[in-house]
């Protein structure tokens, strides 16, 4: 079977690193997420004791991976995600080289996985994938969980494209609870690409940026954050990684309840677990109220 096939998760749930969690009280459940660029510029056998440290400690339901490498006929990293995590995992390759290797998305999760999907598009003579998404089963219906990395090749008005295609593939997704669309985007918050998402004329928008929603205008830097001045230099310290909450009306609606980075420390040698921290949500789902029948009888 190719690796970007079905891994199923082929241990009970007690030889994961992530304990299982049940809906808060009935009819609203408390998911975690989390995003991860796995930059390939370091040395893979130093960041990995530290990658799965930080892993561990958030305890996510769904981990979204960007830029992870596929070797033919090796272990690889689609393979170490599966084994320490203890999930179900897909992987889809994006049409970027990688000397020997595949690099591709994948997306880790506890829940069963349903279907999956990508978004592609032609660029510099290569199909790319933009999007990698996931359909999940929670204890309250469905889930779209849409992985997306766009590639440093493209210009502003290609990112601009891409976010409107991004925001079209997502609405013809079918997703019972409000979609999420998580991953690594090379754009700062005030990108007017972003603006597409997070910002309109009449006040709302078509999602959450979950960091701002619940960090309101703290940075949190995601990328260079090994340089000397990474906390105080806007030009050295940004924020590219995001987390966002779909808005969508007539869904169960989603609400951010909080995010923080990970593995953004180095050990005590000064390894730095890769040039982009992780970055984790909370959200919490309710089920809509159901209205009464003309007779005014409650719902069973």
């Amino acid at each position: 079977m190719k690796p970007w096939l079905l891994l199923l998760a082929g241990c009970s749930s007690g030889c994961s690193l992530f304990p299982a969690d049940e809906p808060d009280v009935a009819g609203t459940l408390t998911i975690r997420v989390a995003t991860l660029h796995l930059d390939q510029r370091a040395d893979w056998s130093r960041r990995r004791p530290l990658l799965e440290a930080g892993l561990a400690a958030i305890s996510a339901d769904v981990v979204a991976f960007q830029d992870v490498l596929s070797f033919p006929d090796a272990t690889d990293q689609v393979d170490w995600i599966h084994r320490r995590l203890g999930f179900q995992v897909r992987f889809q390759e994006t049409g970027v080289p990688f000397g020997s290797a595949r690099t591709g998305l994948a997306v880790a999760s506890r829940y069963p996985i349903l279907e999956t999907a990508t978004l592609a598009v032609d660029h510099g003579g290569r199909r790319l994938t933009l999007v990698q998404t996931v359909l999940v089963e929670t204890p309250l219906g469905s889930l779209g969980i849409h992985n997306a990395r766009l590639p440093e090749s493209l210009d502003e008005i290609d990112r601009l494209h891409a976010i409107r295609s991004i925001l079209a593939h997502m609405s013809g997704m079918h997703s019972d609870l409000a979609p999420i669309l998580l991953g690594s985007f090379g754009l700062v918050p005030e990108a007017p690409a972003l603006a597409v998402l997070t910002a309109a004329t009449d006040g709302t928008a078509p999602c959450f940026d979950v960091w701002r929603a619940t960090r309101g205008y703290e940075p949190g830097p995601t990328v260079d954050l090994f340089e000397p001045s990474s906390h105080d230099s806007r030009r050295r310290a940004r924020r590219v990684d995001y987390i966002f909450l779909a808005r969508e009306a007539g869904l169960r609606p989603g609400l951010p309840v909080s995010a923080d980075r990970f593995c953004d420390t180095p050990d005590p040698f000064g390894t730095w677990p890769g040039s982009h921290s992780g970055l984790t949500a909370t959200l919490k789902y309710r089920r809509r109220a159901k209205s009464a029948d003309p007779a005014g009888t409650p719902p069973p």
